[in-house]
């Protein structure tokens, strides 16, 4: 049986709410609403894939995250981050939000295939390896370097 957790809070949620009680859906749906930053990691330790729907977002945070956390990654278009951190098909998928059939679809692959789960979530943890602090510091220090010397 299939859940799909929504964590956040947004313009639509009532809208959202109302369709999937429409849809007799709310045995697989829950809506969690706003948690605090500490809570984020118990959803991403019981979840087994992450989707951000985002619509405009430079560089979420919450996507390299998950990334650690060793969870596929199903991420919008629209997200900076896309070409850092999305290896289609080797640890997730990039989606266009808009298209709801398309978001499905790729939920189903992973629904139906339980084993790319696995190994996305893998491949994820190693894509997301360098980002760690360090290596983020170097590369603002070489940034900042060739900004003073131009």
């Amino acid at each position: 049986n299939s859940r799909l957790v929504i964590v956040g809070d947004g313009p639509d949620k009532l809208i959202l709410k109302n369709l999937v009680k429409e849809k007799n859906l709310s045995n697989n749906v829950n809506f969690i609403g706003d948690i605090s930053y500490d809570e984020i990691w118990n959803y991403y330790a019981s979840a087994d894939v992450f989707i951000l729907p985002t619509l405009q977002d430079n560089w979420p945070l919450v996507v390299p995250e998950a990334m650690k956390m060793g969870l596929p990654i199903l991420l919008s278009k629209y997200a900076g981050s896309v070409p850092d951190l999305i290896k289609e098909g080797k640890n997730g998928y990039v989606f266009d939000p808009f298209n709801h059939r398309e978001l499905a679809k790729l939920m189903l692959n992973y629904i139906e295939n339980p084993q790319l789960i696995v190994e996305h979530g893998r491949n994820s943890q190693k894509i997301v390896e360098k980002y760690n602090p360090k290596n983020v510091a170097d590369i603002f220090l070489k940034a900042a370097a060739v900004a003073l010397n131009s």
